[in-house]
This record gives structure tokens, C-alpha cells and sequence, in this order.
């Protein structure tokens, strides 16, 4: 797989944590059908058609600097029904848009339906859950990557913080299950947030409580279509 530059990437390792829990349920891509939403300019989409995979990109609209092959982008809005046969894909990938979108919940139950029985979801988000972004919200008033930039508007163009509990509860009622979960990076990981850990954390379910959730920047969970 190339070596893109830094800035084709999501945040700094999402794209790596992703792919490491696709591998790992799937060794080998060849043959795949995958569906990579929202794309962007498709650095993870060009990944796995390296790989040999049938993988559909789609994203709000087609853009000039895509760094794959445009034959295999699809303009769609994922505030909508996906304009896709149901049990269309084996995987679908989603890195840091489920935020982006006004009804996650409605995403989620469309991302089963394009499922064949068995497919995978792979769903990355800004982690809600890690130490830092829990104390942002009690030091600042929102989370990391949710900072008001005007009345009306996140940063980023951001809609809602997706914690754990929401995100695993709105898919298992979608008919999908959780199968895992990782971040991008523990590099905040010290004698400061170990001690706070249990004191925010322990209200929480012991499945977040003894997980990776406390560390990283980006959340990713893997979901099984029923």
C-alpha cells in the first residue's frame, strides 16, 4: 500500500487504526466489496483498491483532486436512504463522518441494510469517551472537536459527539453487533490520567471501563450485520 501524504488523512492515525481492524477481521481485501464513506479525496479508498478490493467512494460531491480513479466514486448524502440495493457490500468504512450527519441512527440502520448477513461496519468518530475530552467538556463546555465556532456551527462542520454507549446501542437496535473496539493512539497515556481514570469513568459500563476508550484521539468500532 503507497504512502500518502499527511495531508490526505483524516486525524493522524485514524486511517491506520481503521485498517488494522479491517485486516484483522478480513486478511485478505481481494475480491471485497467495499463501500468508503464519506471518501474525501479517497486516501483510504486508494488503499484498498490497492488491495484489490471493489470498493464504491462516495462522498456529497465528486471533487478534481481525487487520488483514485474516478469510475469508482458515487455522489450520495448520507443524511438519506443510500442509493444502494440492500446486501450490496461485505464491508462498509465509515472514518470520522457519522458526527457529520443529522441522524446517526438512521446512518447506522442504513449501513445494515447495504450489509450482506456477516458484513462488517467500521465506524471511526472523535473519541467522546477518552480522559482529556471528558475534562474538556467540564474545563471548556464541549468536547475536543466539537468547539463552537459560531452560534450555530462546530468546528469542522461537526454535529454531534458520539459516545460508546449511544453509538453500540443505536446499532445493536439497527441489528448489527459490536465486535470491537480500538482508538488511534494512547500517546496521552500518563500517571495523571490513570489516576482520573476511575473517577470519570466509574459510572460508566465496565465493557468502556476496561477498554482502550480512555486513550486516543479517534474512536473505532467494528460492527457484524446479523
Amino acid at each position: 500500500m503507497s504512502d500518502l501524504p499527511k495531508e490526505v488523512f483524516a486525524a493522524e492515525g485514524a486511517h491506520e487504526a481503521v485498517l488494522r481492524h479491517l485486516v484483522r477481521q478480513r486478511p485478505n481485501l481481494a475480491g471485497l466489496r467495499i463501500l468508503d464513506l464519506p471518501c474525501g479525496r479517497g486516501a483510504f479508498s486508494r488503499r484498498l483498491l490497492e488491495s484489490s478490493a471493489k470498493v464504491v467512494a462516495v462522498d456529497l460531491a465528486p471533487r478534481d483532486d481525487l487520488l483514485f480513479d474516478h469510475q469508482h466514486f458515487r455522489s450520495a448524502d448520507a443524511n438519506q436512504p443510500l442509493p444502494f440495493e440492500s446486501a450490496s457490500f461485505d464491508v462498509v468504512i465509515s472514518i470520522e463522518g457519522i458526527e457529520h450527519f443529522e441522524n446517526p441512527s438512521l446512518f447506522l440502520r442504513e449501513l445494515h441494510r447495504v450489509l450482506v448477513p456477516g458484513g462488517l461496519a467500521i465506524v471511526s468518530t472523535p473519541n467522546v469517551n477518552a480522559l482529556w475530552s471528558r475534562w474538556e467538556l467540564f474545563r471548556r463546555g464541549y468536547h475536543c472537536h466539537f468547539q463552537p465556532v459560531s452560534d450555530g456551527e462546530k468546528m469542522s462542520g461537526h454535529l454531534l459527539p458520539i459516545d460508546a454507549v449511544f453509538i453500540r446501542g443505536a446499532a445493536e437496535r439497527a441489528g448489527m453487533t459490536l465486535v470491537e473496539i480500538g482508538t488511534s493512539d494512547t500517546n496521552r497515556k500518563n500517571w495523571f490520567w490513570e489516576w482520573l481514570r476511575p473517577r470519570l469513568f466509574k459510572r460508566l459500563p465496565s465493557w468502556i471501563r476496561a477498554g482502550e476508550l480512555a486513550y486516543g484521539e479517534v474512536s473505532v468500532y467494528v460492527f457484524a450485520r446479523s
